[in-house]
């Protein structure tokens, strides 16, 4: 099993799902599954159970994932704040997908709905959470990969030849 961290707009799903195309394995994305298994937005969740609610989902979403092998999955950005998360990821091998605020923020400008997004203050938010996070990303990581100006191909090939030299 192979599980994706990073922040969001690192690349984790895009990286995920050509990853394991290229490896013939199956693909995960737990904020999807997340909304499929609550039939709603990851965007409602947040407005109806805030970000409690939506951690606790996501946590129940890896318990149901990170056990099968085979497997390339994408986390949230929060999903390493949890540390029951964060051992349950230890099972699998986990690639850091690591970006700057500044790259974070020109792949999501547009996106609308994004949980812990301020549109007034993006860089400075993105960099908050950073500030939070990148030690949890980069203590739990086997690997990891800088994703700024990478195209998929060669972020998939970088993670491609760490795991044959493992």
């Amino acid at each position: 099993m192979i599980i994706l961290v990073g922040p969001m707009g690192a690349g984790k799903t895009t990286v995920g799902n050509r990853l394991a195309k290229r490896l013939h394995l199956s693909f995960v994305d737990i904020d999807h599954e997340i909304e499929k298994m609550a039939g709603r937005s990851i965007t409602n969740i947040f407005e109806q159970e805030g970000e409690t609610g939506f951690r606790k989902r996501e946590t129940e979403a890896i318990e149901a994932y990170c056990c099968l092998s085979g497997t390339v999955i994408s986390t949230g950005g929060g999903a390493i704040l949890s540390e029951s998360n964060r051992r349950m990821m230890r099972s699998g091998i986990v690639i850091y997908l690591h970006t700057t605020p500044t790259q974070q923020y020109l792949r999501i400008r547009n996106r609308k709905h994004r949980p812990n997004f301020d549109p007034d203050r993006p860089i400075e938010k993105l960099s908050e959470l950073m500030k939070i996070r990148e030690p949890l990303y980069r203590a739990e990581a086997d690997y990891v990969v800088n994703s700024d100006n990478q195209s998929v191909e060669t972020l998939t090939k970088k993670i491609e030849e760490y795991l044959i030299n493992q």
